[in-house]
């Protein structure tokens, strides 16, 4: 019997060549020269091209996310708004005080690229990071935290009028505890709006009428003349810019008479004091908190009169028709002349709708 080795076929053997060869590219080749489901970004961070879910199985690291912005949309609250991975099965974000990181106790997973966080604390100064979890190899798995040296989430700062650059009283308290950050606007000449997101135009005495052209009525109780050339200052470069502006009681007549407009220096009916009923104009920035009646906290004698350019009357008294605020056409210009921080949950709805308009102008 003959036991030497048999040779093999030679179409045998180029026939098992070729399923080596196929079994190859199948399995090794892909991960190598497939079609990449990211492509480098100078920054370093990695920018989705494709979503299908073979080039997503394809993937071989996970994805860096970036922030795109970090606002406050509403006082006393952050929003961290990512990138959009087209991969990302979710976002982890967190937020903390030590740019390191050391205390982010607050942490939180969404589906989306975007989170809001409440604060617990407006006055204080937050940092923020975001990672993005994609799929590597059919599985899930997390990418490394965004680089948030310099990514700070910024409170929103309103410049009270006030001849101190610290104001203080209920009101700023109020405001405060609202959110804000709140800087004293002191200068005439030249308002610093700058580092203000709004402005707060409170009241006071009575404003002195050859502002707008009349004589003093007995009951008119004049502002300290260096008070009432500030607040109109500040009134009309907010015009001039477009920055947000909330008149609040006197602040109120003070933007009626900035933009050419005068005042009823006494109601005939007397103080209006405490509460009272008001009706709002339909579509106005009231009537969408309120709808077309409510009752608010008034403190005065005195209202608008003759409009100035470009206001229009939104909320009158039920009882004896006077206007009671007022809105610009055109412009975030607002006045009230009742007082919001005396109104508990009513007061903070305007607040925070107050807070949105600046939100417009701080992006």
């Amino acid at each position: 019997m003959h036991y030497g080795t048999e040779r093999m076929p030679i179409g045998v053997c180029w026939i098992g060549i070729a399923v080596v060869c196929f079994l190859f590219m199948l399995c090794v080749m892909p991960g190598m020269f497939g079609s990449k489901a990211y492509a480098s970004e100078g920054s370093g961070a990695l920018k989705a091209q494709s979503t299908s879910v073979v080039s997503i199985a394809k993937t071989v690291a996970p994805v860096q996310a970036r922030i795109q912005k970090c606002v406050s949309k509403r006082a006393g609250s952050v929003t961290i708004v990512a990138h959009p991975v087209g991969n990302a099965l979710k976002y982890q974000f967190k937020i903390a005080e030590d740019k390191r990181f050391r205390f982010a106790k607050r942490t939180k997973v969404a589906q989306s690229n975007a989170l809001t966080f409440n604060l617990l604390d407006s006055r204080k100064t937050y940092y923020v990071a975001v990672r993005v979890c994609t799929c590597v190899n059919g599985k899930a798995k997390w990418g490394p935290w965004s680089r948030v040296a310099s990514k700070k989430a910024r409170i929103l700062t309103l410049g009270f009028v006030s001849l101190h650059s610290s104001p203080s009283g209920s009101a700023v308290r109020w405001w405060k505890n609202c959110g804000f950050k709140i800087v004293g606007i002191t200068s005439p000449k030249d308002p610093d709006l700058k580092r203000v997101d709004g402005v707060l135009v409170p009241g006071g005495n009575d404003m002195n009428p050859k502002y707008y052209g009349e004589k003093r009525h007995p009951r008119t109780v004049l502002e300290n003349p260096n008070i009432d050339a500030l607040k109109l200052a500040v009134t009309r470069k907010c015009a001039k810019i477009g920055m947000p502006l909330l008149g609040i009681c006197g602040g109120e007549q003070v933007l009626n008479v900035a933009l050419g407009g005068s005042l009823k220096q006494h109601i005939p009916t007397g103080y209006h004091m405490g509460w009272r009923k008001v009706k709002i104009a339909k579509g106005s920035w009231l009537y969408k908190m309120f709808g077309s009646t409510e009752s608010v906290h008034h403190a005065h004698h005195q209202c608008v009169k003759r409009l100035g350019d470009g206001l229009i009357a939104t909320q009158w008294d039920a009882k004896d028709g006077y206007i009671e605020a007022i809105e610009h056409v055109s412009l975030p210009l607002y006045g009230v002349q009742w007082h919001p921080e005396n109104m508990g949950a009513k007061g903070r709805k305007v607040a925070r709708s107050f807070a949105r308009i600046c939100m417009k102008n701080a992006l």
